[in-house]
């Protein structure tokens, strides 16, 4: 979801106008497992909000997590055009448990289905594999973690934080030499 808020701009009228200089006031952006091809983990989160509709959980945003989905394949579009080479990504390497369960979403011919449900510490599937990760034609690097611990670190020690630190080093780096020019 936090994916839209950094992309979003793009989506307005008049985006040239008016976000041209936010491009040269951004060092860079990193995405933690963003699912820019979408995730079939979308449909736990809509199921989700069925049963927390009376809190006021909405399924809307969750329409742009579809694998596939064309608003998402729109935003994705929009910001290679107005922010070419400002961001990098990191992918998840490790399964996730939720509540001691793991489930694959497989979707065919219009119809979910839960494959391989295990009650267990198995490792079954990614929230966000690599390829749904990586915007295309860009790069993107491993953190050894599962999606929910792609932004927590056991320290400043740590492996992922140290490879996410030093990304952002790099573009900070990166632009303000460039800004000096």
């Amino acid at each position: 979801i936090g994916t839209g808020l950094a992309k979003g701009p793009t989506a307005q009228p008049d985006t040239k106008a008016r976000y041209e200089s936010l491009a040269n006031c951004v060092a860079g952006v990193v995405f933690l497992g963003t699912p820019h091809a979408g995730s079939h983990y979308s449909l736990l989160g809509k199921l989700y909000c069925l049963f927390a509709y009376w809190d006021g959980a909405s399924p809307l945003l969750f329409r742009y997590l579809d694998p596939g989905a064309a608003e998402t394949e729109k935003l994705e579009d929009e910001f290679r055009k107005y922010y070419p080479g400002v961001s990098f990504d990191f992918h998840e390497t490790r399964p996730n448990v939720v509540f001691g369960v793991q489930v694959e979403m497989v979707r065919t011919v219009e119809v979910w289905a839960l494959r391989n449900l295990k009650i267990a510490n198995f490792p079954i599937s990614q929230v966000v594999n690599k390829s749904s990760a990586t915007r295309r034609g860009e790069d993107s690097a491993p953190l050894d973690t599962d999606h929910f611990g792609l932004n927590k670190y056991d320290s400043s020690h740590d492996a992922s934080y140290l490879a996410v630190t030093s990304k952002i080093a790099d573009m900070v780096e990166s632009w303000v030499g460039s800004s000096w020019h």
